[in-house]
């Protein structure tokens, strides 16, 4: 079943966790995983997107999916996997091979949108390089991308700003 709180999560005083960097550390070793290529950085990526994933396969599928796919076994299982396929193998995804910059940013490639962040500039803004009137802050609109492995942010020109607030693009 599901575990009561995933990482990151506060939870009541007396409440077993499940899923602390540490614990999930220790369960990758008892699959097979050498604790000396795991990072905490690299489980706490991995175990973001496998949660988003699974999330969202039961989100979409709520008769066949719903209260049974999103388990501690299956999140362990999806790590070891990936473990194996990028740490073992080298088998490295999109963003993160454009990131180590090993290939170019302007390869082909589908990226989904994981989050849209929505932010008011002022003309006192330097950082943003937008001017604004003092009275109307400019909304900037930023996204993050994943390829579901990593993720990397998108800052959006005129038109893709117009689609996502016409919600053309959105999360998913």
């Amino acid at each position: 079943g599901l575990p009561s709180h995933f990482f990151g999560q506060s939870c009541a005083v007396g409440v077993k966790i499940i899923g602390k960097v540490n614990e999930i550390c220790t369960s990758l070793t008892e699959h097979g995983c050498d604790k000396s290529l795991l990072s905490d950085s690299w489980i706490s990526n991995h175990y973001r997107w496998i949660i988003w994933k699974l999330a969202s396969m039961e989100r979409r599928f709520p008769h066949v999916l719903g209260g049974a796919y999103l388990t501690y076994p299956r999140i362990i299982t999806q790590l070891v996997a990936r473990y194996e396929k990028e740490l073992r193998r080298a088998k490295r995804p999109a963003v993160r091979m454009i990131l180590n910059r090993d290939i170019a940013s302007s390869r082909l490639m589908i990226l989904c949108v994981s989050q849209v962040m929505r932010s008011r500039v002022s003309n006192t803004d330097s950082s943003s390089g937008l001017v604004s009137s003092p009275s109307r802050p400019q909304e900037v609109i930023k996204l993050e991308l994943t390829d579901g492995w990593y993720s990397v942010p998108a800052v959006l020109d005129g038109i893709l700003t117009s689609f996502v607030r016409r919600g053309k693009i959105r999360v998913g």
